[in-house]
């Protein structure tokens, strides 16, 4: 009777111990079923550029949850873009999202109609659906950190800047590439062309030949896919004295032009998109009705990390270190970088 009684006490503190023990040893909740899809826009999964870094971002929580399906919907054309929101929807998607501002206004009208769904987009800001979260970028401050780099290292004091479809969201890369070029090196001119196209690549590749030829030795382009275009046209010109050099954007880029890349304005899509959507995958939480807006304080945008690398080696040092003293007056708020064309005729950095 003794040892029946030993042994009960015995699995009486055993069981109290285990409920006592921290929260941080229970086993986690169980996570949510579930899909987040997203749509892209009409430059494609493989652009090399935004489509490309926001799929990469959804990709690094497949591992983490995978109770939960991670896809996309292409939009070969701009007119697919209300059917594939809601195809997805129609497929069982938790959360939805809609790559780029080209989708907006398809994106209010689906996100009005179905008020019950959960829906993203990114690079928008001025829509106010209660279920939908709005994700935006300060480009103009990683542009005009590029543009420091471009106005510190150009020989002949004539840049290039090369655009997708003309709008606010592209000007803002101009106007911000613009104006850190002038903060650094006031002599030099910006030649300016817009492919009115996120895929065209012989349109931008025209472009980027005739700056070349015309002495231009970096163009910065912000085009999508189109910059596949300005990237050939340097490699086929290889490297040497009268420079030939390329910005990228949205992502690393360094691989599409090895020899040619002077730096990349690296915009974090991929990884504000699985912040948004991890945060949601764990416990529902759902930030609808949101405007999350994400610049060089909050590592929104910024210097690829390979830039430490394909700057010249001989002038590295100096630019990085121009380049981290700007972007600390910029998170400081000592320097206001402009947005529109009037913001910069007015701007100064004095």
């Amino acid at each position: 009777m003794k040892k029946v009684l030993a042994l009960i006490t015995v699995m009486m503190v055993i069981a109290v111990m285990a409920g006592c023990q921290p929260e941080a040893d229970q086993p986690p909740a169980p996570e949510l079923d579930g899909k987040v899809i997203m749509i892209t826009d009409t430059g494609g999964i493989n652009d090399r550029s935004f489509n490309q870094s926001a799929w990469e971002g959804l990709q690094t929580l497949e591992d983490k949850y995978p109770n939960y399906e991670f896809d996309y919907i292409l939009s070969n054309t701009e007119t697919e873009y209300t059917s594939n929101i809601r195809l997805a929807v129609d497929n069982g998607s938790s959360l939805t999202w809609a790559v780029g501002y080209m989708l907006a206004d398809n994106m209010d009208e689906t996100a009005k109609a179905l008020p019950d769904e959960k829906f993203g987009i990114i690079d928008v800001t001025g829509l106010s659906n209660p279920n939908l979260v709005q994700v935006a970028f300060k480009e103009h401050e990683g542009s005009f950190l590029v543009g420091v780099v471009a106005g510190m290292t150009t020989d002949k004091n004539k840049i290039g800047f090369i655009g997708g479809k003309t709008g606010d969201l592209i000007k803002k890369f101009e106007v911000g590439f613009r104006a850190g070029v002038k903060a650094v090196n006031p002599e030099a001119t910006v030649d300016i062309s817009y492919t009115e196209s996120w895929t065209d690549t012989q349109i931008a590749k025209g472009f980027a030949d005739a700056m070349y030829d015309q002495g231009i030795d970096i163009i910065y382009h912000a085009s999508g896919n189109c910059g596949a275009g300005v990237f050939q046209s340097a490699k086929e010109r290889g490297t040497g004295p009268e420079g030939f050099w390329t910005i990228g954007v949205d992502r690393d880029q360094r691989d599409e032009a090895p020899d040619n890349m002077l730096t990349s304005m690296f915009k974090n899509v991929g990884g504000a998109m699985a912040q948004v959507s991890e945060e949601y995958i764990k416990d529902g939480t759902f930030k609808g009705g949101e405007v999350i807006v994400l610049g060089l304080k909050e590592n929104g945008v910024g210097l690829a990390p390979t830039s430490n690398e394909t700057i010249p080696e001989d002038i590295r040092a100096d630019v990085l270190a121009k380049v981290e003293e700007f972007k600390n007056k910029i998170v400081n708020d000592e320097i206001q970088v402009p947005q529109t064309e009037e913001e910069f005729e007015a701007w100064s950095i004095e």
